[in-house]
């Protein structure tokens, strides 16, 4: 290699970031503990870990329903080069059908963990989007660390969430 250029989020932030293996490991524990449904967001490029939530939500039992064009892009090219592999029947395209169905059995993959202002779980919080409506019940996770400068989008939210009554879990739970 003559040379590498490379990027990456929060690399003046000292210490370690944390195992995939522990992410993992927690969000499959949240998935199997929750009582209601799971609306899981995560940014729609990190395959490997929706791969292994997908994997955890059908050994639940669990129908997956994709929020989010990315999401829905991103996990059919996933899809077609046999990097994610399902039932056909585990993942549904997102519909009103996410809220007539026991919510033991549901689970939401979304986009918007960095509170984007169009994206899925901020109009799900907002009260918005066309075809979910958050209750008390419903627990959010937010499956990546906040990017500097996202901070008050991601509060925003946050705040959101919090008067609806949702449980949720962030970085920061784990």
């Amino acid at each position: 290699v003559a040379l590498a250029m490379l990027d990456s989020t929060s690399v003046l932030k000292e210490g370690h970031t944390i195992s995939e293996s522990v992410v993992e490991e927690t969000v499959a524990n949240e998935i199997k503990q929750a009582k209601g449904r799971v609306i899981i967001a995560t940014f729609s490029s990190n395959i490997g870990r929706i791969s292994k939530i997908i994997e955890t939500a059908e050994a639940e039992g669990r129908t997956v329903f994709l929020s989010g064009r990315s999401m829905e892009r991103n996990i059919g090219i996933a899809r077609k080069l046999n990097y994610l592999k399902c039932k056909d029947k585990t993942l549904q395209r997102m519909s009103r059908k996410a809220n007539s169905m026991d919510p033991r059995k549901v689970m939401i993959l979304s986009t918007g963990s960095q509170g984007e202002e169009l994206a899925a779980l901020t109009r799900m919080s907002a009260g918005t989007h066309r075809d979910i409506k958050l209750v008390p019940e419903d627990l959010i996770i937010f499956s990546s660390s906040p990017i500097p400068g996202n901070v008050l989008a991601i509060v925003s939210v946050l705040n959101n969430l919090a008067e609806i009554g949702c449980k949720k879990i962030d970085h920061r739970d784990s």
